[in-house]
């Protein structure tokens, strides 16, 4: 079963033979954009709200930085910047990461290092 819009304008499409109330596929792209598609408006300040689902399937957060790709097409990608945790968590080390603890050991033992140096100049 499907809804009226969708079966409505794919009859449209289908009957382009047909004179009188045929559509191109121009016509069909922008009316299947504008009952399918998320849409959002710009405000003055040429400013807009992430519509929920994009936000979800993005994963986006508040504050979180996006890029824009604009294409040959007139169309634009929207795409995530990772944040810095992601991109420390995509580095290989080559070894296990440090505990909390042996952080602070060697933390300590630099700064011993460094306040020793000082000293016995």
């Amino acid at each position: 079963m499907g809804c009226g819009i969708c079966c409505g304008l794919l009859l449209l499409v289908n009957n382009a033979g047909c004179s009188g109330n045929a559509i191109g596929v121009e016509q069909f792209r922008a009316l299947w954009q504008a009952h399918f598609m998320s849409q959002s408006t710009i405000t003055d300040k040429f400013q807009t709200t992430i519509p929920v689902d994009v936000r979800e399937a993005l994963k986006l957060s508040p504050r979180q930085r996006v890029s824009y790709e604009v294409r040959p097409d007139g169309s634009a990608i929207l795409r995530p910047v990772p944040g810095l945790d992601e991109l420390f968590a995509s580095v290989k080390l080559g070894r296990p990461v440090a505990s909390g603890r042996e952080e602070k050991q060697a933390a300590q033992a630099a700064m011993a290092r460094t306040s020793s140096k000082k000293g016995s100049r």
